[in-house]
């Protein structure tokens, strides 16, 4: 079981390249087809998923440092800056669509709510898939 979840983080990068004109596509559909065309959508959303990566690989050093670690204070420390970077994570589409789409604020988190809903479904068809993949290349 531990060999699959590790085969799985591994996976995840291949992953989101694999979905990176999904992503792009649903900015499309929700965004002013006069005003932005489908490679601006595209550019926003290898910034975001550089993001996401550089974030991922900065969780996973922090949690192998803090797996090395028996100091209490030092592995709370490390936690609380994971939980920290994965919240803002969170939290950084929103800005950066605001940013970059200049919609109002209630707009902007309104339509990114329903960006990463669509975003979080698909995704996970897509790993599903990818694990489905993976499981019957074993056997």
């Amino acid at each position: 079981m531990n060999g699959m979840i590790e085969k799985s983080f591994h996976n995840l990068p291949k992953a989101l390249f694999i979905y990176l004109p999904l992503f792009a596509f649903f900015l499309w559909v929700f965004h002013s087809k006069k005003k932005w065309w489908y490679f601006d959508h595209g550019i926003f959303t290898l910034h975001y998923f550089s993001f996401l990566l550089l974030t991922i690989l900065l969780i996973f050093l922090l949690g192998k440092l803090a797996a090395l670690t028996e100091i209490k204070v030092l592995n709370a420390l490390l936690y609380l800056v994971m939980t920290v970077l994965i919240t803002y994570s969170m939290g950084y589409f929103f800005i950066a669509h605001r940013r970059v789409y200049h919609a109002h604020g209630i707009v902007s988190l309104f339509v990114g709510i329903i960006l990463l809903m669509i975003n979080f479904f698909a995704f996970m068809f897509l790993l599903t898939g990818l694990a489905l993949i993976s499981f019957m290349m074993i056997h």
